[in-house]
């Protein structure tokens, strides 16, 4: 199994919080809905293979389900970001889209229960596919006795181990009493490709409410490939951790001060209702791969395709429905641009192209920031702070904006009234069942960069792209294009715009990705179109064609067997300007671009990295109005939760002179070798009931939920 990132169940109850208020009724989407909130701390990844099994077996529905066996499907997505995989997952960068995609986990279990006195025990099998191929688990979990008032966690016992690797990826964990102390003890053993990692761990928990104590925790130091070991100690306030290599740190529980927030998942919900906006942008499917005679998996989505093994499939199934859909591909995609002006914020960063010197000819993306008290672009000092120099950005460069995503038009102060101006635009990609094709095949005219037909790998090395003809709007009436909802693909003359090579045939040294050209519109806005102004004006919609060698600059479409085509929810295009964090802290007034795609999925807030961390450049606060535009004067608005957050405790250096770091002596950890723990490990498959289930019974519960 992969590893998973950050936190764990246990670790939330140890270090529990109080989660968010809303701002609307009670009862609406928004109030009701769950937000998936934990602590991450590097002490406690030990945890993170426990709280994924936990969830699984808790999604099983077992606890309610006595003396039966049955089949399960449990979302292996949702369990990842319940004990903290959500953060890691979740990255965005400039210049890539991320998609969700449901992961459905097969469990086979048996659950038997003598009476509501006896304990309940659960033998489970778990399997799925992932990007490492098919994995099954044993599981057992026996629940002696539920949380009570002298037992903050109850008492359990809780075994696993992988079928086909048993040696190498295995773990036992146990919580009981002795007297009035809870003890959680735990051991896993996991193999990533490499040497097989031990974690091990014994918490003491001193007090019924389970708000003090102290422990050993053995775990895995990722950055510096090394096992380290951390002593803690805690109470209702604050932690102290020790790791015997760097200086003890005390951190702040949640309830004595705010932590800090890493936002990995946003929804969005109607500003009157409160109703989740719950759309949906793709789906996901599986596919019969011939060659190896296995049925893998993928998600197809407005974005593209993506497929295990980077395969390309020519029929798929709907992982849902079952209906199966074949695939249609286009050698390119049309991207509608709505344009639109904003005002330059103070401190606002862009990256261009520079000389590292004058004449050099070496030229490297350079940094620059907009420094409104001087009105004027300047250069970044070691810093990252305005070096005070002018960068003398001309009025009419093109600047790459990261918030924006994309290269924006400065335009200078064009009121004179001492505010600065970007020209920038929305975009999103022409599907068949768009309004340009009302009356069937669209007619677009090119000005400006019009591209040529049947590209030759020769001709794109050199990048010919272009009919040779720069058409001026003021003296030319520009080049008709078609393209046609059956196929999707641009055609000038009746030939394809696109490549006539593939990558296969690119020689060593040889490179071309893909190109976006020309400025279209639709033939009937043609003849108001006079002149670049009006070409690149506020409320000119123009179009262009990107296309090229690989599934990101291609179109990829599906119909059914009637020769439909499968029409996916658009992503919902916003706008926000950032002006405070959820921590209270001031922001910039940095507008950024968002394209939401369903519930958890906002993306377009860049992530950067901080030392061996990524953390997102802002965090929205809950209730943010976001508006939409869709370009004909409607204008939609929604409000914005966080539904997934990482948390990391406050440095509260100074204030834990009350507790003691635990002498190892006093807390030994458990290890394979013990006949106690090799006992419980002792797991043998019941094929009686395992081999009676298959994938193909009816599920009897889905994450959780019992099906009539």
């Amino acid at each position: 199994m992969k590893k998973l990132p950050l936190a764990a169940a246990i670790t939330s109850a140890m270090l529990s919080f109080s989660a968010s208020a809303a701002y609307t009724d009670a009862g609406t989407d928004y109030t009701t809905t769950t937000v998936d909130s934990h602590i991450a701390d590097e002490a406690f990844e030990p945890l993170e293979m426990v709280n994924m099994f936990l969830c699984i077996i808790k999604a099983t529905g077992a606890e309610t389900l006595w003396d039966q066996d049955y089949r399960a499907l449990v979302d292996d997505d949702k369990c990842e970001q319940q004990s903290g995989a959500g953060g890691g997952e979740q990255r965005e960068s400039s210049d890539r889209s991320t998609s969700s995609q449901v992961e459905y986990a097969n469990v086979v279990v048996n659950s038997s229960r003598a009476d509501s006195a006896s304990p309940q025990i659960v033998n489970a099998q778990y399997s799925i596919d992932d990007e490492d191929g098919l994995e099954r688990y044993l599981v057992r979990t026996q629940l002696d006795s539920a949380p009570g008032v002298n037992a903050p966690f109850g008492e359990l016992r809780f075994t696993w181990k992988e079928a086909a690797n048993p040696d190498d990826n295995k773990g036992d964990l146990r919580i009981f009493n002795e007297g009035s102390t809870s003890i959680i003890k735990m051991i896993d053993q996991f193999n990533d490709g490499g040497p097989a990692v031990s974690q091990k761990m014994r918490i003491q928990i001193d007090d019924a409410a389970g708000t003090s104590g102290s422990g050993i925790i053995e775990g895995w130091d990722w950055q510096f490939s090394r096992s380290i070991t951390y002593r803690i100690a805690y109470d209702s306030q604050y932690l102290l951790k020790s790791d015997g290599i760097n200086p003890d740190e005390c951190q702040a529980r949640p309830e004595t001060i705010d932590p800090i927030e890493k936002i990995w998942g946003y929804s969005l919900f109607n500003e009157t209702s409160g109703a989740l906006l719950d759309i949906e942008a793709g789906f996901g499917f599986r596919y019969f791969d011939a060659p190896s005679g296995e049925t893998r998996h993928g998600y197809i989505g407005n974005w593209g395709m993506w497929t295990d093994n980077d395969d390309s499939p020519t029929t798929i199934t709907h992982e849902r429905t079952d209906v199966e859909y074949t695939v249609v591909n286009a050698p390119g995609k049309l991207i509608r641009q709505r344009k639109g002006l904003r005002n330059l914020a103070n401190g606002e960063t862009f990256e261009v192209f520079a000389e590292t010197s004058p004449g050099s000819g070496n030229w490297q993306p350079t940094q620059i920031i907009w420094v409104a008290g001087s009105s004027q672009f300047e250069g970044v000092n070691g810093n990252g702070d305005p070096d005070g120099n002018n960068a003398n950005i001309a009025v009419g460069s093109f600047l790459w904006s990261p918030s924006l995503r994309q290269d924006i038009n400065y335009q200078g102060d064009t009121d004179s009234n001492s505010i600065h101006e970007v020209a920038f635009s929305t975009q999103e990609v022409v599907h068949p069942t768009d309004a340009i094709f009302s009356g069937g095949e669209a007619t677009l005219t090119c000005f400006g960069d019009c591209p040529k037909p049947n590209v030759t790998k020769s001709e794109a090395l050199a990048w010919d792209l272009f009919d040779g003809n720069h058409q001026d709007p003021a003296s030319d009436p520009g080049t008709d294009y078609t393209l046609d909802p059956a196929d999707m693909t641009l055609r000038v003359g009746g030939d394809p715009v696109s490549l006539a090579f593939s990558r296969s045939e690119l020689n060593s040294g040889e490179e071309f990705w893909g190109s976006s050209v020309g400025e279209f519109v639709l033939q009937v806005d043609a003849a108001s179109i006079s002149g670049w102004d009006d070409l690149n004006s506020e409320g000119t919609v123009t179009y262009r064609w990107e296309y090229g060698l690989d599934s990101w600059s291609q179109l990829t479409l599906v119909k059914d067997g009637n020769g439909d085509y499968f029409e996916f929810d658009k992503p919902i295009s916003l706008q926000y300007s950032h002006t405070t964090n959820r921590d209270g802290s001031a922001g910039n007034g940095k507008l950024y671009l968002l394209d939401y795609q369903g519930a958890r999925n906002l993306h377009g807030i860049p992530w950067t990295e901080v030392g061996s961390d990524w953390q997102p450049e802002v965090n929205i606060p809950d209730g943010t109005q976001l508006v939409h535009t869709d370009g004909q004067g409607t204008i939609t608005n929604y409000r914005v939760k966080a539904v997934g957050i990482e948390k990391r405790m406050a440095d509260a250096s100074g204030l834990c002179g009350s507790l003691t770091l635990p002498n190892p002596a006093s807390f030994p950890l458990p290890d394979f070798v013990d006949a106690d723990v090799a006992n419980a490990l002792d797991l043998v498959e019941p094929t009686t009931f395992f081999d009676a289930l298959t994938v193909s019974d009816e599920p009897r519960v889905i994450h959780g939920v019992v099906q009539d």
